[in-house]
């Protein structure tokens, strides 16, 4: 889908000279009158009793044949549901042996879904049938993975070896091995006092770039896989709030937290989906519940009713802002192109997660 130059360059739309040349500020709300976000509920996952029970605060991921894998950091082991929600069975346990995860991983797909799990700095990597495969030792922190199409993964996240420091992108192989490091603001290694943070969300690849968009500023910047930057956009939202700050020995429940982006995807004609935390438009205090070990914690149940999420589109090629919608929910992350999460519960207060499908709607639509 794309949509004719009449409708997105407008006056004040200062559009570079080509593709990529020059860095962007989409500013003021969205220019697409007729355009619409639309959501579909296409599963709910998690069960009330035995092993598909779920916990809070998890990652999901889905692979090409349309299963969900959901774990989080109260029970690191993956579980695994079938496309219509039924629970399949758990992959792995707490530990720190082989096939072991010591921390909740990052859940990702290879050739013909092998399934890699980030858990800490080690690679794990289990076949289609989930046996275990192989570990590897990564030099690195990591916030978020995307596959790209020659093999190869794109890490966002902190290096910490001389190949990878002072750079926030990192390249490696199917093995774990590095590649190549980069993403600076300077193009050149950062020291880590550098005031551009090393955590980006990634989208998966649409053709030979791919975008990353920085967790507290909605700054849009599109790379090949070799490491050069092709465009950036800053997007300067109305809504986006810019003078929340969490003060010193403030808790969710004192205060309201400041913006972060939650997920970026791009869809099959290019568009970009960005998600945004932002605080609900009611906020209130609250009194946060007590950690048995003391010190309080906010539940997902909670988290839920502070935040509200914002999902946008951005048509990159025409540098335009086609359609934004606040929800009042707290929307988890893009779990694959289309494919949205969100956290509910049952009637008993077990928590479930629900997938939606995205979509534009819009009067050029097919």
């Amino acid at each position: 889908m794309r949509f004719p130059l009449g409708l997105v360059v407008l006056p004040g739309l200062a559009l570079a000279t080509a593709f990529g040349q020059s860095p962007m500020l989409l500013s003021g709300p969205a220019r697409c009158q007729e355009c619409r976000i639309e959501l579909e509920q296409v599963v709910v996952l998690g069960d009330s009793a035995g092993p598909g029970m779920l916990r809070e605060q998890a990652s999901i991921a889905t692979d090409q044949r349309g299963r969900f894998y959901i774990n989080g950091p109260y029970d690191p082991a993956i579980l695994v549901f079938d496309a219509r929600g039924r629970f399949l069975q758990r992959i792995g346990r707490q530990g720190q042996g082989p096939g072991e995860f010591a921390g909740a991983p990052i859940i990702f797909f290879g050739g013909g879904d092998t399934l890699y799990a980030l858990d800490r700095a080690r690679l794990t990597v289990f076949s289609p049938e989930y046996k275990l495969v192989r570990t590897a030792t990564l030099g690195l922190s990591y916030s978020s993975v995307v596959r790209l199409p020659d093999g190869h993964f794109l890490l966002s996240g902190s290096g910490r070896t001389p190949e990878s420091i002072g750079y926030p992108l990192h390249l490696i192989d199917e093995t774990g091995a590095h590649v190549r490091s980069f993403g600076s603001a300077t193009g050149a290694k950062d020291l880590p006092s550098a005031p551009d943070p090393s955590i980006r969300r990634l989208a998966a690849p649409v053709g030979q770039s791919v975008w990353s968009v920085k967790l507290t500023q909605l700054v849009l910047e599109q790379w090949t896989f070799g490491g050069k930057q092709l465009t950036r956009i800053t997007r300067d939202a109305p809504w986006f709030p810019r003078n929340i700050q969490m003060p010193r020995g403030g808790t969710d429940g004192t205060h309201p937290s400041p913006p972060w982006i939650g997920s970026v995807s791009q869809d099959k004609a290019g568009l970009l989906w960005t998600l945004t935390i932002v605080p609900d438009r009611e906020w209130r205090p609250r009194t946060l519940p007590q950690h048995p070990g003391g010190g309080t914690y906010t539940p997902d149940s909670l988290r839920h009713k502070i935040h509200d999420s914002v999902l946008e589109v951005i048509d990159p090629e025409r540098r335009v802002v086609l359609a934004t919608r606040t929800f009042d929910t707290l929307f988890k992350a893009f779990i694959a192109p289309g494919l949205l999460a969100s956290y509910t519960e049952d009637a008993s207060g077990n928590p479930r997660y629900v997938i939606w499908r995205t979509r534009l709607v819009s009067p050029f639509s097919k």
